[in-house]
């Protein structure tokens, strides 16, 4: 419930450590998910995609996010 702290933290493990990929991840899940801010869920997303290897998981975020994304838009026309 503390998403303010946690993306605090996760930025810090970033800048430590930019290839931190985790830390990259979690922005995007906790500013999308829980905060619906989803330009900074975007801006984590595209340092994300920078990253080499990407990781495993960046595909299934991807898909998870364009549906949040789309409900988020139905939700908004309706």
């Amino acid at each position: 419930g503390q998403y303010t702290r946690a993306l605090d933290n996760f930025r810090q493990a970033h800048e430590i450590d930019p290839g931190h990929w985790q830390a990259l991840f979690n922005t995007v899940v906790v500013a999308a998910f829980d905060l619906r801010e989803m330009e900074l869920a975007d801006k984590a997303m595209a340092r994300l995609d920078e990253i080499q290897p990407a990781p495993p998981q960046l595909p299934a975020l991807k898909q998870a996010l364009a549906e949040f994304r789309a409900r988020l838009d139905q939700e908004a026309s309706s």
